[in-house]
């Protein structure tokens, strides 16, 4: 009987409990039932999209922001009140500080040097070139901001010059990590030091595209490329994005093409005769500069010294975009899709005989 008694309290126990658990699930349930029809009837905040005008718009704003803010130093610098003073349609602030009497030609492919330092508007500097290590840039190749360039320009009027350049012609949104912040302007105190024009006189005109790296590249498999004997006594293929050889018969130098070393280099930049279409010579550029220096070098030429930096003499072909770039070459007549040789070869100024 007791048992029996116990087992009934068990079971009564346990029902009880049952029901106080249902009972909180219930009002769990009921709850958010509730909150789940508040929610509804609420306004939901959602963000508004973000549409391409918008982007524009901002983008307008921010250039206008940015000129008001360069216009406001060139006035308190006192700029406009020189005679040599211009702003071009671009944006850019020029101050020509040391004019010329003869105009000098500068155009698209020569080589320009310079002196002096960028600077952003705080007085940070970013660049500081010397007469031992001036600037250099390829008018319109070179892959340097716009606003080099259209500078670079201007050194065709003056010896020394001044300028201020808005972010959209320098490294606009992304900037140049860790050195230039995003959206930042950039301050140039510039003097002219040296000037190489392009070998050839005129530039070429703007040609259709011929036969591609595709057709180039069937064309060697084919083994209807030849090389220049006379350049290449034996050649050793390189693996590579391009296909290059260097001159296994050449010594190799006792100096390697290394970070400090002082080198010249002689270069033939020409374009590949195959599948019928006449080779074009671009002519030769000799120059001296330490390895390391940027922008001296193509960098597919100067990837090709690294990982072989005793071998002196190299010939490479390789599609214009990328050795130039998405744009390719323009002036010389070389497109994207062309095709492009070099020849080259440098020695460590130490060896070379006076």
């Amino acid at each position: 009987m007791d048992s029996q008694l116990t087992m009934a309290n068990r079971r009564a126990g346990f029902f009880h409990d049952l029901k106080l658990r249902c009972g909180d699930v219930l009002c769990v349930l009921f709850l958010g039932l509730c909150l789940n029809a508040c929610d509804s009837t609420a306004p939901k905040k959602t963000s508004p999209a973000v549409s391409t005008l918008d982007l524009l718009a901002f983008n307008e704003q921010n250039a206008r922001m940015q000129a008001m803010r360069l216009d406001s130093i060139a006035m308190a610098w006192a700029w406009p009140a020189e005679g040599s003073y211009s702003k071009t349609g671009s944006g850019v602030h020029v101050l020509r500080r040391r004019l010329i009497d003869e105009r000098r030609r500068i155009q698209a492919g020569d080589t320009l040097y310079w002196t002096g330092r960028a600077f952003l508007l705080d007085s940070t500097v970013l660049f500081d070139w010397t007469i031992a290590k001036p600037f250099s840039l390829i008018v319109e190749a070179s892959n340097w901001p716009e606003g080099f360039h259209e500078v670079g320009l201007e050194m065709n009027a003056a010896d020394s010059l001044s300028a201020l350049i808005p972010p959209h012609m320098g490294w606009g949104l992304s900037g140049l990590p860790p050195l230039v912040p995003q959206e930042a302007a950039m301050w140039f105190e510039l003097a002219f030091h040296d000037w190489r024009p392009a070998l050839i006189s005129h530039p070429a005109p703007k040609q259709k595209s011929g036969p591609g790296w595709n057709a180039w590249i069937d064309a060697f498999e084919a083994g209807h490329v030849k090389l220049d004997s006379d350049w290449l006594k034996s050649p050793y293929l390189v693996g590579g994005a391009c296909i290059s050889w260097f001159d296994s018969s050449q010594r190799s130098s006792a100096a390697a093409f290394h970070e400090g070393t002082r080198v010249e280099i002689a270069m033939r930049t020409f374009r590949p005769d195959f599948d019928g279409r006449p080779a074009e010579d671009f002519g030769w550029n000799r120059w001296s500069f330490e390895a390391g220096d940027d922008d001296q070098v193509l960098p597919v030429i100067e990837q090709l010294m690294r990982q072989h930096p005793k071998r002196n003499r190299w010939e490479c072909h390789c599609p214009v975009h990328y050795a130039f770039g998405p744009d390719g070459l323009p002036q010389l007549g070389l497109l994207p899709e062309d095709v492009v040789g070099f020849q080259w070869e440098w020695l460590p100024l130490d060896e070379m005989a006076p």
